[in-house]
């Protein structure tokens, strides 16, 4: 099972040859045996009327019955002319791009097989296994409950804020100070109104945080110290099952990015700061909590009060890759533990991640799955790998329609600006201090949807993304030769 993707893709070449060796081979000795049968054929048979019929507009042997066996190494000589200057001026030794067709044949290729630091393209094999792992249509679901009486609207005793590790759970005013809009948020106030239709008016106990779906490890062990601190442009808030606003207590009124702008203050207990903006909230609307916040474990058997749910998977992927959600990728490695019926920690998501690849049957030689935002800089994946989980994913997967979109949406918004390529490129962005990277489509021009993978290793950011867009934009022209159609069999009278 784990060699079916390496098979696969050594089948391409096997097949390529077949293909275009095969078919040939065949028709001549078709016609050999006909020629000896004619030739052997008794003469002695009565003279017949004859008939006239039409020759094909294209013979038989014609290399337009194989028009795309034929084309396909004219545009590997294409591809390799449209990407190969674009790579050969950037850091070659520590680089990687590969160019294949949508169904991810081999076009082009730059050490295609190179493990690099893939910062956020990270997020493609993150959103693959998660995808597999909890199912597009999967919820997460945020719980009132109580072990108390309750008893003309009031609650004789305690109430749990159970998380479920829900990444974008979220107070309105966060959500609308985000510089894309509208954001994809599950409205914590929402909540509120639902107890309220409960017909709870009063909480005589206290309201405690409960977290204890995931450990308590606030930050990924292998993430550089500058993403640990507990203020300042953070690309990623703490870690925690009871997250509301991203684990943030202080943020920007508006302006915000997930991959980190502005101060930003992080929780040093995020269920203790989720509960006691919650317990705000519900003073606000009119329900008392007479016993203050705290953080605990709910009862095993509660009384449910009420719930909200989120957005599916589905949706939530495509916010994650949109956005470059640092925070929502790093809760899905989480989650994905937890639904074995684990405590949910980085660690045992990472191992989800390799193992629903290593399943799928991808070539994981090298692949080092550290985090599942990309921030570490511990993860090593190779192109070959991040085109085969595009080109092989449903295009109605939120893994490809989540893509960002250039010139348009999330963060290809401000990128390729007055080219070709908008609208028509759609691809995961990635940046670190020293590496960048863009892996997604490509609508060409006469070749349809093509798949790329560029990942930079050594240099300045800002001049490897002026690379990656260059060699997007080149594609688009893809093959330059002649197309299938112009290839293919001749109409009659042609």
């Amino acid at each position: 099972m784990a060699r079916r993707r390496d098979d696969r893709f050594f089948t391409h070449r096997i097949g390529y040859l077949a293909r275009v060796l095969g078919v040939p081979l065949v028709c001549l000795v078709v016609g050999l045996l006909a020629l000896r049968q004619a030739g052997s054929a008794d003469t002695s048979v009565p003279e017949r009327v004859r008939v006239e019929t039409a020759s094909p507009a294209t013979p038989l042997l014609s290399a337009r019955r194989l028009p795309g066996t034929v084309g396909l190494p004219n545009r590997t000589v294409a591809a390799s002319s449209l990407a190969g200057p674009v790579v050969a001026q950037g850091p070659q030794a520590t680089s990687c791009a590969m160019v294949t067709t949508a169904t991810g044949t081999p076009v082009f290729e730059h050490n295609p097989m190179l493990p690099v630091l893939p910062a956020s393209n990270q997020k493609l094999l993150t959103a693959f296994a998660v995808l597999n792992r909890l199912s597009p249509e999967f919820k997460y679901r945020t719980q009132l409950v109580t072990d108390a009486r309750v008893e003309a609207g009031v609650v004789e005793g305690d109430v749990w804020l159970v998380g479920s590790g829900d990444p974008v759970l979220a107070t309105s005013d966060y959500a609308l100070s985000f510089a894309a809009q509208p954001q994809r948020y599950t409205p914590v106030e929402t909540l509120v109104t639902a107890l309220q239709q409960a017909g709870v008016t009063r909480i005589r106990g206290a309201l405690v945080g409960d977290a204890s779906r995931y450990d308590d490890q606030k930050w990924v062990p292998a993430w550089p110290a500058r993403f640990r601190s507990g203020s300042g442009e953070l690309p990623s808030g703490p870690l925690s099952a009871l997250n509301l606003n991203d684990g943030f207590t202080s943020y920007p009124t508006a302006g915000q990015q997930y991959g980190g702008s502005g101060e930003r203050v992080t929780a040093e207990v995020p269920a203790q700061a989720a509960a006691t903006r919650f317990a705000a909230l519900l003073v606000a609307a009119g329900i008392a909590v007479d016993g203050g916040v705290k953080v605990g474990t709910a009862p095993p058997t509660p009384i449910p009060l009420a719930f909200i749910e989120s957005a599916p998977m589905f949706d939530l992927v495509t916010h994650m890759l949109s956005q470059s959600d640092n925070t929502a990728a790093e809760l899905f490695l989480k989650e994905m533990a937890a639904v074995q019926g684990a405590q949910g920690t980085t660690a045992l998501g990472t191992a989800a991640v390799t193992q629903v690849l290593t399943e799928q049957g991808f070539p994981v030689a090298g692949t080092v799955v550290a985090d599942g935002s990309g921030l570490g800089d511990g993860n090593r994946t190779t192109c070959r790998l991040l085109t085969l989980v595009l080109a092989l994913s449903p295009q109605s997967s939120a893994l490809v329609t989540g893509l960002p979109s250039a010139g348009q949406t999330g963060t290809l918004a401000t990128r390729f600006l007055g080219t070709a390529a908008v609208g028509r490129v759609h691809a995961k962005t990635g940046t670190l201090a020293e590496d960048s990277s863009l892996s997604g489509f490509v609508d060409t021009d006469g070749a349809g949807r093509m798949v790329f993978a560029t990942v930079f290793n050594g240099g300045d950011p800002v001049a490897l993304e002026v690379l990656e867009e260059q060699m997007a934009i080149a594609l688009l022209a893809y093959p330059l030769g002649p197309t299938n159609a112009q290839l293919g069999p001749l109409a009659p009278g042609g």
